[in-house]
């Protein structure tokens, strides 16, 4: 459809523009027309245009799709340096069982990254670092207890000594 209010007249399929669809086509008016013909009619959407679109998108997908996960390196040192803080944290004392499921996870991570299986090398190393600070977390529980369980015992003899009962 042309714009409106721009054709008027009679003979208004010559002397305005045409649009076809799907692909537009502008008609040339009546003044282009050279010896009872037209004149080649303009495109300005090619279907080439459509198909490079999808070309690209086609493109985008295939290397989106190629794509590989990097190594989680960053996750390898954090899963690390937890285990060392549950370390100095005595967990091998205190969590060692957690303490030995991180360093196994760790150990499969570094398998894992090897053999380019990064997805699953940050599954594990996500894993590996919350069992270490669950060894830390336990540790640190069983040392704060121990500590409760000294005062109670020290207050108790003193408070024994105060009394004048002698144990």
């Amino acid at each position: 459809m042309a714009p409106r209010g721009h054709c008027k007249g009679a003979d208004a399929f010559t002397q305005c523009l045409r649009y076809e669809s799907p692909v537009r086509r502008v008609v040339p008016n009546a003044a282009l027309q050279h010896e009872n013909r037209l004149l080649p009619s303009v495109q300005f959407m090619t279907p080439s245009r459509t198909k490079i679109h999808r070309l690209a998108l086609l493109a985008t997908l295939v290397l989106a799709g190629c794509a590989t996960t990097p190594p989680p390196l960053t996750g390898l040192d954090d899963a690390s340096a937890t285990i060392a803080r549950a370390r100095a944290a005595d967990a091998q004392l205190y969590a060692p069982v957690e303490l030995r499921f991180a360093e196994t996870k760790v150990t499969r991570a570094r398998a894992a990254i090897e053999g380019k299986r990064h997805d699953e090398a940050a599954r594990l190393l996500a894993q590996a670092e919350i069992d270490a600070e669950f060894a830390l977390a336990k540790s640190r529980t069983a040392k704060a207890r121990a500590a409760a369980e000294q005062k109670a015992r020290d207050n108790a003899a003193l408070e024994r000594e105060l009394l004048g009962e002698h144990p």
